[in-house]
């Protein structure tokens, strides 16, 4: 075989792994696979652009779904007692963006923290859902005050419309009368500032695991449903 300037090779087998290469591709046999080059609209990066910079956060499948109102966004953000809302399917159910992170053991003066990253992506709505760890420590009134202040801190630092959600009734050290006074609380806060509730008056202890701390599939169905319920079409309120 010679090469385009009729100089013989009499030792084929010393060729590079690039001479053999362009061979191939000369005498017609085998090419090289050129990769093409990634249109940036579909970049495969799924991390949620909403995600603080925690390895304690987990963002719930924040995607939207195909049939979602993207100029529309709705964040949940709480403690491990939403861990197991997808995002991608309350925002199928809702018709716009929906997404959840979950912070597990956050208490409200975590959150103050937390909720920063949130706040600064300037989302529709945010949910604060938090409050059940700090009644280990603190009285009704003050866990509800905290929440008011979480409440009060994102109305003045973005323009997000504030859904408040009570607190879920759990076993062990919280008593349910502590978790039922400081969303009597809330409500009464609610009222005052004009601010919408959700509520999870319907998950009492037969929906939650044998430890008591979380939701069995019974007590995440019905939450699920809960916030479904609030937030159906909530970006035409």
């Amino acid at each position: 075989m010679n090469l385009p300037d009729d100089r013989p090779i009499s030792c084929p087998e010393q060729l590079s792994d690039d001479h053999r290469t362009q061979l191939k591709n000369v005498s017609g046999g085998e090419k090289t696979r050129k990769q093409k080059p990634r249109d940036p609209s579909q970049h495969v990066n799924h991390q949620n652009r909403f995600e603080p910079l925690s390895h304690e956060d987990s963002v719930k499948d924040s995607t939207p779904p195909s049939n979602a109102d993207k100029s529309f966004t709705t964040v949940l953000v709480g403690d491990s007692m939403i861990k197991q809302i997808q995002g991608r399917s309350l925002g199928r159910k809702v018709g716009h963006r929906v997404v959840v992170k979950s912070f597990p053991g956050a208490t409200t003066n975590d959150m103050k923290h937390y909720l920063m990253p949130t706040v600064d992506k300037s989302p529709q709505q945010i949910i604060p859902h938090v409050g059940t760890n700090d009644l280990r420590d603190h009285s009704p009134t003050l866990v509800a005050e905290n929440i008011v202040d979480l409440a009060r801190k994102i109305e003045m630092e973005s323009n997000a419309e504030v859904i408040l959600s009570e607190l879920v009734s759990r076993s062990g050290n919280v008593p349910n009368d502590a978790v039922k006074a400081v969303n009597k609380r809330l409500l009464k806060y609610c009222n005052q500032n004009d601010w919408r509730m959700i509520k999870h008056q319907n998950i009492d202890r037969t929906c939650l695991n044998k430890s008591g701390l979380h939701l069995n599939e019974k007590g995440n169905n019905i939450l699920f449903r809960n916030f479904v319920n609030a937030l159906d079409n909530s970006s035409m309120h």
